[in-house]
């Protein structure tokens, strides 16, 4: 409910996409050649539904370990549940400055940064699109395959790492204004790409070791 419902308007309208067209066969491509934007308060969203059923969530997790004699599968099952949507409200949190700078940028006049920041949204809109494709398919690793796959190029989007920044800037493509907005967006647009797909992987397609790795990995980033 969380990841199919709040989160999902959340993420989809920060980056002014419509769920139909999202859910549709269209090419993304063709899905991001307008420049419509879609008003959302991700701040608003958050306070009033997210961390509202997060909390329940999170109540429910506690009642059911406390009241019940689990089985250690069950109690993975609900740790790894725990773990995306924990995932899932930062993914949120995230979006909510990303949202603002392509709201900003669809405007603009600048056809490179436009660029740039539908690059961003389509990576993300990719691994959402899959993510749809999983939850209502009665084989979800097909499509759990594909999207780890964008999880190993999200560091691509960085294009501090890439260089791609530096050279847009020296071009005088873009100012150094723009440059810094795609760099901070770019940074924590890769961090939403590899969060999705490991939320994705804990809950279709649970595995301890990658549950440590996740782990790991944040404890590394702190």
């Amino acid at each position: 409910r969380l990841l199919q419902n709040a989160a999902y308007i959340a993420i989809t309208h920060g980056l002014s996409v419509h769920r139909d067209d999202l859910e549709s066969g269209r090419d993304l491509k063709t899905v991001l050649e307008s420049r419509e934007t879609i008003p959302v308060d991700i701040e608003k969203l958050y306070a009033t539904k997210i961390k509202s059923i997060y909390s329940q969530i999170l109540e429910y997790a506690t009642r059911l370990q406390s009241d019940f004699a689990l089985e250690q599968d069950n109690i993975e099952t609900i740790r790894n549940i725990l773990i995306a949507d924990r995932m899932l409200v930062h993914i949120v949190k995230r979006m909510i400055p990303l949202h603002k700078n392509i709201v900003r940028f669809l405007s603009s006049n600048n056809h490179v940064i436009l660029h740039e920041y539908n690059m961003i949204r389509r990576k993300i809109l990719k691994v959402v699109r899959e993510i749809h494709l999983a939850s209502e398919s009665e084989h979800p690793l097909r499509h759990i395959r594909e999207i780890e796959k964008e999880r190993k190029q999200a560091e691509e989007l960085d294009v501090l790492i890439s260089g791609r920044v530096n050279q847009l800037v020296l071009d005088g493509e873009i100012t150094n204004e723009m440059a810094t907005s795609l760099m901070n967006d770019s940074d924590e647009a890769g961090k939403i790409v590899r969060d999705l797909v490991d939320i994705t992987t804990l809950l279709y397609y649970p595995r301890d070791k990658l549950m440590d790795q996740i782990e790991e990995e944040k404890l590394e980033s702190v």
